[in-house]
């Protein structure tokens, strides 16, 4: 129907009929013996398209004709969509293609599979929807990835109402999505809001807080590896964030707050705009519109004002002396010294970065000068490069700026860059438009993410890791040695290993248990030589602090032995000890695979691929992947197929293997590689030079025995692998498989996420869980794989 009454309908009998305002119905002279699935009326003209491919653009009136020849788009149509541009989407039977028909010209967008609705947006955007219940939608442009909405039942009706916002019916029921402010799957997770500041912790070197454009606020635990999300949100965009005592004062556009994720809902200071905050002499200042004010407590108390400018304050900070400096939007500073004296300078500059024992650092965006201001006059501080998009400064006078095209750059109290020529940041330029500072440490915080980097340049990829523990272990005649990192060692017997491997290895659970006493009664005597010091000193000061043991073994004969079952003797597995002591088997990769190997997380949303061989008994597989699709719906991960991909043969696993972050392999396998269906087995080598080919950072083998593969993929230089020692039974290793990644893709350290992984797998009641699988890292690698809201 078009704006000025008139309408058009299409039936299942070809028919097409025009309704002119208070007119009469009239059949245009289109009649086909097909169904039509799709009309479209505009200004000038009638565009349709039948069940059978036929595609024709008529005139208004019922004697105009065609506008243009017919075209016919080659198969059987099941839904087809018209844009206001006059783009027809659509999709022909028994094909999984979602194609778009553009100027005489047929182009496939995306795939997916059972497609049997379409949808255009007002501005172009396209949505489709199958059945496997998920929509897809983006801007059909070339290589388009489009973002996916996950539903638990039949999508009935599809309509946009704006180009962010797309309704569904259910049966009766109906889905609003915003889709400016939803990730890939759930329409409360806001991926597409901007970080817009970020607040560290100086006394803990883990905890930050970021808040949003949309005013959400976020706070990073201690150990770096998740976020706490509140639930409420303070009105309009965040300025500022910055620690008081156990919160954060908040600036937004809507006042200043004192929030806390455990005190509940932002608590309110004042509701005049809010630029920046500040901490001083161990009370609140905020900008309060033109003034500075001055609070003694965030429970209550009356505000006092401090300093008045003509126009909103732009920027407060502290110096560790007590001197307080603030700056207008004008250019204006005012300052007042720890004596009690004041001071102001006009046209100061653009933005107030700190307040060193010298007086305030300034920024002029125009030429990237840094200034230190003084009663006395102004001092040339620093030259940055010019284009930052943010700059902040600590009390040593450093400064860390990021900028679209070189990441973050760090630079010293004498302007230079420090302490390389070159950006710190490991990811792509652009990825980052926020940056905050504190002694030995920059966080940027871009479009839904933030990383941490240590002022040495080697990016965290979290704002903490765990300590670690490396243990070296070799063959001696005496036995096998095992050497600690301080010049410790103990030797274990090699009859005791022996017997340790064959307990840990068999079915039967009285041998198990035997095993499990025996790995304590070692574990003792690592424990005692000297193992229990050096956790400790990999804690630190942090009796919460998380420690990696890092196996790094010397002999090829020794990786078959259980050392992930090594622990005190009386005490829980060091996997589930409070904190956990986590164990991985460290593999340096090979000297021709260096070049592809990376470390540190990566940017854009990361894709899974899920294998498996053509077997009965793995049919199950395919309910586990679709409880994994559930689970993983927060993570923004990019699934590369609707189901598994299965293969019988060799040539079938290359088609299979393609560009991915994520690989599960559902396969039988053993010493000698993967069996396949037809074709006998795929030895290790010849398999992992497959797999790594592929770009991937996790894998996870559920085979027997494929451990060894699992080594010489970190051999080839896949950052992580989880392998199985021993016999598994894929029903109950679906929970670790499902954990595992699910807590990967939520940006928590491998080693980590394997604990509650193998936490859900011992809860399944498999006998010997703990003692099958195996968790393989590359050398150098944090363990930080993913961040949590990667978004493309």
């Amino acid at each position: 129907m078009t704006d000025d009454g008139l309408v058009v309908s299409g039936d299942e009998h070809g028919v097409i009929q025009v309704c002119e305002p208070g007119g009469q119905w009239s059949e245009l002279p289109v009649r086909r013996q097909s169904k039509v699935i799709a009309v479209a009326v505009d200004e000038g003209r009638i565009s349709a398209v039948w069940r059978d491919g036929q595609v024709a653009v008529l005139g208004r009136a019922p004697d105009e004709g065609r506008v243009r020849a017919d075209q016919n788009l080659g198969g059987t149509v099941v839904c087809a969509a018209w844009a206001a541009d006059g783009q027809l989407a659509f999709a022909l039977d028994r094909d999984t293609s979602v194609r778009v028909l553009s100027e005489g010209a047929v182009r496939t967008v995306w795939r997916h599979q059972g497609v049997r609705m379409l949808a255009w947006s007002p501005g172009g955007r396209l949505a489709s929807t199958g059945a496997d219940h998920r929509i897809r939608t983006t801007l059909p442009v070339p290589n388009a990835e489009p973002d996916e909405l996950g539903v638990e039942s039949r999508v009935t009706a599809m309509a946009f109402v704006t180009d962010d916002s797309l309704v569904t019916a259910h049966g009766r029921e109906l889905t609003q999505w915003d889709l400016a402010r939803s990730g890939s799957d759930d329409p409360t997770f806001e991926a597409d809001d901007k970080i817009t500041a970020v607040g560290l912790d100086p006394d803990d070197r883990g905890r930050s807080a970021a808040g949003t454009r949309l005013g959400l606020l976020r706070e990073y635990d201690g150990r770096g590896s998740a976020m706490q999300w509140d639930p409420s949100r303070v009105t309009g965009t965040v300025h500022q964030l910055v620690r008081h005592r156990r919160g954060w004062l908040v600036a937004s556009q809507g006042g200043a707050y004192w929030w806390s994720p455990e005190a509940g809902d932002p608590r309110r200071l004042s509701n005049r705009l809010c630029l920046a905050v500040a901490t001083w002499r161990g009370s609140p200042v905020y900008g309060r519109y033109a003034e500075v004010v001055y609070q003694k407590d965030v429970q209550g108390g009356s505000p006092v004002p401090l300093l008045e400018f003509e126009v909103p304050v732009r920027d407060i900070a502290v110096g560790a002396d007590g001197c307080l400096a603030a700056l207008d939007c004008a250019g204006t500073v005012q300052v007042i010294c720890p004596d009690g004296r004041r001071w102001r300078r006009e046209k100061a500059g653009d933005r107030l970065l700190a307040c060193l024992a010298d007086g305030p650092l300034v920024l002029s965006a125009a030429d990237a000068v840094v200034s230190e201001l003084s009663r006395r006059g102004n001092r040339h501080y620093a030259q940055l490069r010019s284009g930052a998009l943010s700059v902040a400064a600590v009390d040593s006078g450093e400064l860390a700026a990021v900028y679209s095209d070189a990441g973050v750059v760090v630079f010293g109290r004498a302007g230079t860059q420090a302490p390389m020529d070159s950006p710190v940041v490991a990811e792509a330029p652009g990825s980052y438009a926020v940056v905050a500072a504190a002694p030995g440490r920059t966080v940027a915080a871009g479009r839904g993410r933030m990383a941490g980097f240590d002022r040495g340049g080697e990016e965290t990829g979290k704002l903490s890791t765990a300590g670690t523990v490396n243990l070296c272990v070799g063959q001696e005649k005496v036995g096998c040695r095992v050497r600690f990192p301080g010049g410790g060692n103990t030797v274990l017997a090699d009859t005791e290993l022996a017997r340790f491997q064959e307990g840990a290895s068999s079915d039967h659970v009285g041998r198990l248990s035997e095993a499990v006493d025996l790995g304590g009664r070692l574990g003792d005597r690592l424990w005692f030589a000297g193992l229990d010091q050096e956790i400790d000193r990999a804690r630190g000061t942090d009796p919460g602090q998380p420690v990696r043991i890092n196996w790094l073994i010397e002999d090829s004969h020794l990786v078959d032995h259980p050392w992930e079952l090594l622990h005190p003797a009386g005490g829980p597995l060091c996997w589930f000890d409070a904190p956990p002591v986590t164990m991985v088997r460290v593999v340096a990769p090979g000297t021709s695979h260096m070049a592809g190997a990376v470390s540190g997380t990566r940017a854009g949303r990361p894709r899974m691929l899920v294998v498996r061989t053509r077997d009965v008994l793995l049919i199950g597989v395919d309910d586990a992947y679709d409880q994994m699709r559930r689970r993983t719906r927060r993570s923004n991960v990019r699934l590369v197929s609707s189901m598994p991909e299965i293969v019988n043969t060799v040539e079938d696993l290359d088609r299979a293997l393609t560009v991915a972050d994520v690989l599960h392999l559902w396969a039988h396998s053993g010493p000698d590689g993967v069996v396949l269906p037809s074709g006998g087995p795929v030895p290790v080598s010849d398999m992992a030079r497959r797999i790594s080919n592929t770009g991937v950072r996790l894998v996870v083998l559920v085979g027997c025995r494929s451990a060894g593969l699992g080594r010489e993929l970190v051999r080839h230089g896949v950052e992580a692998v989880v392998g199985m020692r021993t016999a598994v039974y894929n029903h109950t290793v679906q929970s670790l498989v499902e954990e595992l990644t699910a807590q990967v893709l939520a940006g928590v350290p491998v080693d980590l996420a394997f604990v509650e992984a193998l936490r859900h797998y011992v809860l399944t009641g498999q006998p010997g869980a703990p003692a099958v699988p195996l968790l393989h890292l590359r050398a150098g690698s944090t363990g930080a794989l993913f961040h949590r809201a990667d978004t493309a």
